[in-house]
């Protein structure tokens, strides 16, 4: 993209003319003639040289050879440092300055770093190739921000089935982001001991041997059959989900929430094990609600979940059937007399 070298940062923002990916590129200092490849730094590139503990942040552009660069930090350090009186500081400042004196005439081993994530920046004219190296990677969020530009995850969805490549981009991201929102389902506890719901072929599949029509609102509250079929899968269930402890993947997202990622985790599970995790409810959103509580429909009482199974095991599948209906149908009346009145 030489057509955009001189351009400022926000110039080539606005032409949108800028790669999606970022670039780090570090080139090796071994003689005296490297010295002479030159050095295109954009406005919005960092450039450092770790052994001099020298940074340039971004916000101005560079066109010149590395010698140049060198003999013009050497005369900045020195000017900025003419007052200096503490011997520790001197000390520091010398060293420097005599490293960069033997950079100079290939005496002194260097590295220039620089990190540009609108992929602008260039080191040129280098003598080895082999000694320049080229890390493309994905901006960060607060690169994007700082630039003005959309972020977008980068994450590379061929990698979904390869562990090995998709675990270190996956930590990458975390380490990267402020605010998480998880997404789970049935699988995360399976290695507690709870059966997924509907595993193909698996013995303890819980759809083979119970309906899922039992679970809709609807039906529940309109028959006695999708009742008593909802809380028998309930009995079936509820002593693995008591008795389940959280896996190593309930405890990962604890950890993301004690240190201030965790934004929401939207689950499709009725286990509480999150919450027995130590995640607080308020972290956590159960769209199909949890088996671990039982509320009254009339008057959001909560009962005791264990009290609760004990009744279903000596044969009540439908508790507070009457109560239930008729908290239906006051509903169904409120909701049909507000549409009379709307109308």
């Amino acid at each position: 993209m030489e057509e955009l070298y001189g351009l400022s940062g926000e110039q080539i923002v606005a032409s949108g003319n800028y790669s999606d990916k970022s670039t780090k590129i570090t080139f090796r200092l071994t003689s005296a003639d490297d010295i002479f490849a030159e050095i295109n730094k954009s406005d919005t590139a960092r450039l450092l040289i770790p052994e001099l503990d020298v940074e340039i942040p971004p916000g101005r552009q560079r066109y010149c050879t590395i010698q140049d660069f060198l003999k013009e930090t050497q005369e900045n350090i020195e000017e900025a440092t003419t007052n200096f009186t503490h011997n520790s500081m001197i000390s520091k400042v010398d060293l420097i300055i005599h490293k960069i004196e033997m950079a100079l005439i290939g005496q002194q081993d260097l590295t220039i770093v620089l990190d540009d994530p609108l992929s602008i920046s260039s080191i040129e004219e280098v003598t080895n190739e082999q000694l320049k190296t080229i890390e493309i990677y994905h901006r960060t969020f607060d690169q994007c921000e700082e630039l003005g530009i959309p972020y977008t995850s980068g994450f590379e969805v061929k990698y979904f089935n390869d562990i090995k490549k998709a675990a270190p981009i996956v930590s990458r991201y975390i380490q990267q982001s402020k605010k998480i929102v998880v997404f789970s389902g049935a699988g995360v506890s399976v290695e507690s001991g709870i059966p997924a719901f509907r595993t193909p072929g698996a013995d303890d599949n819980i759809w083979d041997n119970h309906s899922s029509k039992d679970e809709v609102i609807d039906n529940f509250m309109a028959t006695q059959k999708s009742r008593e079929g909802y809380w028998k899968m309930c009995s079936d269930i509820y002593p693995k989900i008591r008795d389940a402890s959280p896996n190593p993947s309930h405890t990962f997202f604890y950890d993301m929430y004690e240190e201030g990622k965790l934004y929401h985790i939207i689950t499709q599970n009725i286990d509480g094990l999150y919450e027995k995790a130590g995640i607080p409810p308020y972290k956590i959103i159960e769209l199909h609600g949890s088996c671990t509580r039982v509320v009254c429909l009339s008057c959001d009482k909560y009962y005791d979940r264990d009290e609760i199974h004990q009744r279903n095991l000596d044969g009540d599948l439908s508790p507070w059937y009457e109560i239930n209906v008729k908290y239906f149908n006051l509903i169904r009346k409120v909701a049909m007399t507000n549409i009379v009145k709307d109308s």
